[in-house]
């Protein structure tokens, strides 16, 4: 995790950059949930895995399309943690379910797409 740190710090990709300037700010709403994107940070910084954040994005939540939101972004966030780790295969995965599922006036849709594009695949 140590090398990964240091690979997003130095290469602060724009899905980063949108993490920090986020709208809101992480707050707790019980049960351990946390809402708001910088809650997606945690990854980057080795403070919970991906699976977590994906575990995290599929709980139960009563209004569908604030679930799809939730998964849009985890399926985001997850791909560039996957990315800046090397694991190409598995961004490449992530990135394709973000352009499959996130709505289209999401800023995870556009950066999911322009991530594909970078690494030659067509979204």
């Amino acid at each position: 995790m140590v090398r990964l740190r240091r690979v997003a710090l130095s290469r602060a990709s724009s899905c980063l950059i949108i993490l920090l300037i986020a709208d809101g700010e992480t707050r707790s709403v019980g049960r351990g949930r946390e809402v708001g994107r910088r809650r997606w940070f945690r990854m980057f910084l080795g403070e919970q895995t991906p699976e977590a954040a994906l575990a995290a994005a599929d709980d139960p939540v009563p209004v569908p399309a604030k679930k799809r939101g939730n998964l849009c972004e985890a399926n985001l966030y997850v791909a560039e943690f996957y990315r800046l780790d090397g694991r190409d295969d598995q961004a490449l995965r992530r990135y394709r379910l973000a352009v499959r599922d996130c709505p289209r006036d999401f800023i995870e849709y556009v950066a999911a797409g322009k991530a594909l594009r970078a690494l030659g695949v067509s979204p």
